[in-house]
């Protein structure tokens, strides 16, 4: 496995999820920082892609951290550096090896969010987001339409940020 480096491989949104995870872990009292806890951070991280893409399915970041509340409760103890449990850490190295793949300079948090999407292991983020009622398929797909647009260079990731024109709504 290569090793990524958080200052120089992760766009400072990116890494700002991992700090925002790493914030939210401490105040739920938890001694590690979870895939649910990156599910938190991304929601956190508003200027990201991959927070327009879950709000545009209408999580908020207080109906996670509910779930998240519900799931694994307090611990009981903060630790002052929790540590990133493995499925984390894999989950990061995932991201890393997408952005890689598809030949993005940085690791962005749209690459968190496809490797949170992944199947195997530890299924945390995906059972909140089900628990929050996500159609995981439609969310899926929205991601792979903004990568395959940041890749050819379309408009995909603009048009999250504007209104809908057939329907008249806003992103806002």
């Amino acid at each position: 496995m290569s090793k990524y480096d958080f200052r120089k491989d992760f766009s400072p949104t990116a890494t700002q999820v991992v700090e925002n995870a790493t914030i939210e872990c401490m105040r739920m009292m938890h001694s590690y920082v979870g895939k649910e806890h990156l599910l938190l951070g991304l929601l956190m991280a508003s200027d990201g892609e991959a927070s327009k893409l879950l709000t545009k399915q209408a999580i908020s970041l207080n109906r996670a951290r509910n779930q998240v509340d519900l799931m694994h409760g307090p611990r009981g103890y903060m630790s002052l550096e929790p540590h990133l449990k493995a499925s984390a850490k894999h989950a990061l190295y995932l991201a890393w090896l997408h952005a890689m793949l598809a030949g993005s300079a940085l690791v962005e948090t749209e690459h968190v969010l496809l490797a949170l999407l992944k199947k195997e292991g530890n299924k945390d983020a995906i059972d909140i987001l089900k628990l929050l009622q996500v159609d995981i398929g439609l969310l899926e797909a929205n991601l792979m339409k903004l990568l395959e647009s940041k890749r050819s260079g379309n408009n995909f990731a603009r048009r999250l940020n504007r209104p809908d024109e057939e329907n008249g709504e806003s992103n806002d």
